[in-house]
Order: C-alpha cells, then structure tokens, then sequence
C-alpha cells in the first residue's frame, strides 16, 4: 500500500523516569562483590578501585512507528531530583561520573562498560549516528560539605538524528571511583523530557532512513 504524502509536523512531549539506586561498594571486592539496589538496575566492577553501576530503559515510539512517521527531537532535559552523595569517609568515592545516553538502540553492557570510551566516539561500538544525544557529568567530592559533590565539569554530544525505529533509548551509567573504606553511593531519582516533532516524509528520505538505521544497529550488535 503506498504511503500518503508527506504532512504538517505535530509536537509531543515525551517522558521517561528513572529510579533511585544505591551502590554499596565493599573494601573485600572481588571476594565479597559490590551491589546496586534500584528497580531495573545493574553493577559491573573493573577492579578494586572501579566501577559501574547503569540502568537502561526506552520510550516506546512503536505507536509513531506503525504510521510511518519519523521522530525529531527538538529538545532534551535530563532533570536530577538531588545531587548524588556518598556516605562513606571523606575521599572515599572522590570522583562520580554521570553520563546520560539517548539512543536508537539499546546498548550492551560491553559498550556501557568500555573504560575510557562513551558510547559515540571512536573506540566504543557505538557509532555516533546511533547517539542522538549525550549528557556527561564530573562531578567530585565537596570538601567544605562532607558527603557531598560538586560539579566539575559538564559535556554534551550527539548527532541530534532523527528516527524511525519503535524504540527511543536512555541509558544511565554511574562510573564510580574508589579510594577509601567501603561506603554507599546514592543516586537519587531522574527524569527525562524529549520535545520532539513527528511528520512523514517522502517515501525515498524514509526508505534510506530506515535502511541506514538497521544497517547501523545490526552492524554493531
């Protein structure tokens, strides 16, 4: 059946909401492993003095999806309900890294966990045209307020593409740093907010669309 011509766009907000998690780093690691709490949350651990505890989730688009309709984000905000805290010794967990992932796919724990490499630059498998939109928080301890962070430094990136897929992805990853006794990491409660625009488009532009889309995540699953 052909597709109709293409239309005026429409708005929508979308929204996603993630859970709190608390890592509970232990002094014994590898023997005695560290742990997350938090509805849909895991932990992987490099070392003794490294981690990551992540969680993934998605927006459903399958309902723009069966319309043939392509999703462009015009705005993302990734609102934190409190600045994350320690309850450890001071300098016990001295650096935290926050990094917010909105993808067109879901990403392996491989990719998650790439040391020194985030999902859209070279080095990790994921390709940049599969990362819409990245957020990356530094944030270190507050030496004035013991248990606290600050900020210290704030990077964004993506390829801000549009998308056909049925699945829009965010993905959380907590990098935590060790250097004193065992101590619990408190991530608080996020939200994400997308403003984004649907329309159709001309059959070609969708077709290629789609093509470069699957083309890029079979490539790199």
């Amino acid at each position: 059946m052909a597709r109709k011509a293409p239309e005026e766009a429409k708005a929508h907000q979308l929204v996603k909401q993630c859970p709190q998690a608390i890592v509970a780093y232990s002094e014994e690691y590898p023997s005695i492993p560290s742990t997350v709490t938090g509805e849909g949350w895991d932990i992987e651990q490099n070392s003794a003095t490294f981690g990551y505890a992540y969680w993934r989730g998605y927006i459903d688009l399958s309902g723009f999806r069966n319309q043939d309709l392509t999703l462009f984000t015009q705005a993302i905000d990734i609102q934190k309900s409190y600045m994350s805290r320690n309850d450890g010794a001071p300098t016990s967990l001295p650096v935290v890294k926050e990094l917010d992932v909105i993808s067109t796919r879901r990403l392996t724990t491989a990719e998650i966990t790439a040391l020194g490499t985030a999902p859209g630059y070279l080095g990790n498998t994921v390709d940049l045209q599969n990362v819409i939109y990245g957020l990356r928080r530094t944030l270190v301890e507050n030496l004035q307020i013991p248990k606290e962070y600050q900020t210290a430094d704030v990077e964004t990136w993506g390829s801000g593409n549009a998308t056909a897929m049925d699945k829009l992805h965010w993905t959380r990853i907590i990098e935590f740093t060790i250097v004193g006794p065992a101590a619990n990491l408190y991530i608080y409660p996020t939200n994400l907010l997308v403003a984004a625009l649907t329309m159709k488009e001309k059959d070609l532009v969708w077709m290629e669309r789609m093509r470069r889309s699957y083309v890029l995540q079979e490539a790199n699953l």
